[in-house]
């Protein structure tokens, strides 16, 4: 039962995980009491640079990192705070794995675009299906474009691909392109076709954490003028 799923997060509270305070089931009605996040969500910023500025994209991607196998992490389901901070929201299609464990057996859910090219194969939910779900999320924060638009004659994933063959467009070759470069890059190694070929959660983290030094972004910072 998806409340279920959700019921779980407030049993093992995580600080990437929008908190759930408290919950009710009265018959068919299923009612869950969540923290309130008033920065809005990342789908409605991800096309703003101006707004929203390569620090707080890192930031972000920091704090967005999927904490269980969530099957469906995309822009929409990412919330903001006031302050910046980003947590994952929407746990109805989540699973807990044990620590050691790869994967839990599930239907296959998430949403176009998103969703790892072996679920269609596998029907198993993994922790790398999670990291390509992830990567789609690292590219639109890092291009600014949607990971499936229809307007568009390829997807962002292959856009991406192309981009790293044929380089950045020359309008990103601006210093602040530095970060957005090293996230698409990072995008790409976790939207690999292989989920072998794909790093796991932890050295995604340690890959980000380091591209915030190297390009001298501080989640711990104040930011101004849409977060540059």
């Amino acid at each position: 039962m998806e409340v279920l799923a959700d019921r779980m997060g407030f049993t093992w509270p995580h600080p990437n995980l929008v908190t759930l305070y408290g919950w009710c089931l009265a018959g068919s009605a299923k009612i869950l009491v969540y923290e309130y996040l008033d920065g809005g969500n990342l789908e409605s910023l991800i096309g703003d640079h101006a707004a929203f500025g390569r620090v707080r994209r890192l930031d972000a991607a920091i704090g967005c990192r999927p904490a269980v196998v969530h099957r469906d992490v995309k822009a929409s389901n990412v919330l903001l705070g006031r302050d910046g901070g980003a947590k994952v929201t929407d746990f109805g299609l989540a699973r807990v794995v044990r620590p050691g464990d790869t994967h839990v057996s599930t239907m296959v859910a998430g949403t176009v675009g998103y969703v790892a090219p072996e679920y269609g194969q596998t029907w198993r939910a993994t922790t790398k299906g999670d990291v390509y779900s992830y990567g789609v999320l690292l590219m639109e924060l890092s291009t600014g474009r949607r990971a499936v638009d229809g307007g568009e004659e390829e997807c962002l994933i292959e856009w991406s691909r192309r981009m790293a063959k044929d380089g950045w467009p020359a309008k990103a070759e601006a210093s602040s392109s530095t970060v957005l470069w090293d996230m698409l890059m990072l995008g790409m190694r976790c939207t690999a076709d292989s989920p072998q070929e794909r790093p796991d959660m932890p050295d995604v983290l340690a890959a980000l954490l380091d591209i915030a030094d190297t390009g001298g972004a501080s989640s711990s910072s104040s930011h101004s003028d849409g977060g540059e």
